[in-house]
């Protein structure tokens, strides 16, 4: 039960037992959480404390219109000069002048004019980020200057190197705390904690533009960008936490008959998932998608369509839930686009090529070393990656080190080493040996579920990237596996919808007609 907050010091103990610190990037927080802000912001205690202040000389139209005025603009501004015991009289000034919660954070500039006391004022300036923190919203971004940032409080627990999980070539990713007051997205049993990853904007804009355009589609076996903000010269993402990605997960389980869970039913609904949703990304307005896949773009005009061209073992996450029930994503977007459709004259729909030269040297395609790329190179991506799992689920951890053994070697003679899967010969481009003898192979082997995988195997892995499966065709293939997206399934979560159940925020009051926003964020100039 909330305390009785009966005058200024019975408040200012609730607010210094309830302020929050952590540390971002190293740096201090301390802040008191939403929820506690609207205890000792109540329209109850703010009469109270009106009638309790001295100084406050009003006549009785002013009394009882004061208590409602600072409920309604100025509720974080009246829990700052609390904490600093600051005479009301000195709010009572600033609302009269039109400064209200919304303007925060203030400057001591503009307070020339309306407050003589410089003591005051820098009390003021300098505790107002304790009460202005921020809030993360989802499929949101927010941009912020290092100087607004200064004045506000950021509720997410993350101490650097210490909280590393892992870094790329284009950025790094943390295991982070975010204050439960300050996000409006679930953690699925996580306690709040989630994956952050940081970019420098200088370094590259792919990842961030391909978020922003993504922000309308959702699949369960696609990582969603849970939230995001621009500070400075650096780019936040976040992500539900994984347990780790898929090479790490089949390295620490080599052999999955061994593993409870690791089934061939499992593999197969699994990685038919992971068709799915690279279907979604290719096709976001496919009639045979669900409806609500789209790309967040204009209905009219060119339609759109995106393409990863990273997919790799790496760049597929793990996320464990009870059961012992392991669920594959598709993650990773640094080397991703969002490109429009052309429409060709014999009507073929076709995305824009790039000569991006993105993606590791194992996983890449054919058509890569000529140039352009497009869709068809995500097809050849995870047609290796399929390949590949399969291997380790039939042959151990071990056989696949002996296969990607097996596969090294130079593409041709002037190149270096790698263990991609395909070489150049006189008469063109072709399938690695190895490769060609392991499809073989695995056909032979795989029964039942895995039997459908196998045999798409072939059709990805074509040279000509124009006659490889596209991702609609793929997913097409699998439908007879039951991927945990229909209403059928056993899988004990709604897969439809899974990434992100929504809550709403901690019940702040409305500003001036406008959202609930617990802080202002100043657009950085251009």
């Amino acid at each position: 039960m909330d305390p009785l907050l009966n005058n200024k010091a019975d408040v200012i103990k609730y607010m210094n037992r309830n302020m929050v610190r952590n540390k971002f990037e190293g740096h201090l927080q301390r802040f008191l959480p939403a929820s506690k802000l609207e205890v000792v912001t109540s329209l109850e205690v703010i009469r109270n404390l009106v009638v309790e202040d001295q100084e406050l000389i009003l006549n009785n139209q002013e009394k009882a219109n004061l208590p409602d005025r600072i409920s309604h603009f100025g509720r974080k501004l009246f829990a700052i000069c609390v904490f600093q015991e600051i005479p009301l009289l000195f709010l009572k000034a600033m609302l009269d002048n039109g400064l209200t919660d919304r303007s925060l954070p203030l400057s001591e500039e503009q307070f020339d004019s309306l407050i003589s006391n410089r003591k005051m004022v820098k009390d003021f300036t300098d505790d107002q980020k304790h009460f202005n923190t921020m809030f993360f919203k989802e499929n949101c971004n927010e941009s912020m200057d290092e100087e607004t940032s200064d004045q506000l409080s950021m509720p997410i627990d993350y101490n650097g190197s210490k909280n590393l999980i892992g870094r790329g070539a284009f950025g790094a990713v943390y295991d982070v705390r975010i204050h439960p007051d300050h996000h409006n997205f679930t953690s699925n049993g996580r306690d709040n904690r989630f994956a952050m990853k940081i970019m420098e904007k200088t370094m590259d804009e792919r990842e961030k533009n391909y978020h922003a355009a993504m922000i309308g589609i959702s699949h369960s076996h696609l990582a969603k960008c849970l939230s995001s903000f621009t500070l400075g010269e650096n780019y936040y993402m976040f992500y539900e936490l994984a347990s780790g990605d898929l090479e790490k997960f089949i390295c620490t389980h080599p052999v999955a008959s061994s593993e409870p869970g690791l089934t061939p039913s499992w593999l197969a609904q699994q990685l038919a998932g992971l068709a799915a949703a690279l279907r979604v990304v290719h096709n976001p307005r496919d009639t045979t998608s669900r409806t609500s896949n789209t790309l967040g773009v204009p209905q009219s005009g060119k339609d759109k369509t995106g393409y990863i061209h990273d997919i790799k073992p790496d760049n597929i996450l793990v996320f464990q839930y009870p059961g012992n029930l392991n669920w594959l994503r598709l993650s990773d977007f640094s080397c991703a686009k969002v490109n429009e459709l052309n429409e060709t004259v014999s009507g073929n729909r076709r995305s824009h090529k790039t000569d991006n030269r993105a993606g590791t040297p194992s996983y890449r395609a054919p058509e890569q070393r000529k140039g352009s790329t497009s869709r068809p190179y995500d097809l050849w991506s995870i047609g290796c990656v399929y390949l590949e799992i399969l291997v380790w689920f039939t042959e151990h951890y071990e056989g696949l080190e002996r296969f990607r053994d097996e596969r090294t070697g130079k593409i041709h003679p002037q190149a270096i080493t790698d263990d991609g899967f395909f070489y150049d010969t006189p008469s063109g481009d072709c399938l690695r040996p190895a490769v060609t003898s392991k499809i073989s192979e695995l056909s032979r082997k795989c029964t039942n579920e895995l039997k459908a995988i196998a045999d798409a195997i072939p059709l990805l892995l074509k040279i000509k990237p124009e006659e490889r499966l596209n991702a609609s065709q793929l997913a097409q293939r699998f439908k007879h596996l039951d991927t945990g997206s229909s209403s059928s399934t056993q899988v004990p979560f709604i897969a439809e919808s899974l990434p992100v159940h929504s809550r709403p925020s901690p019940k702040l009051p409305v500003y001036d007609g406008e959202s609930d926003d617990y802080v202002k964020i100043t657009k950085p100039s251009k």
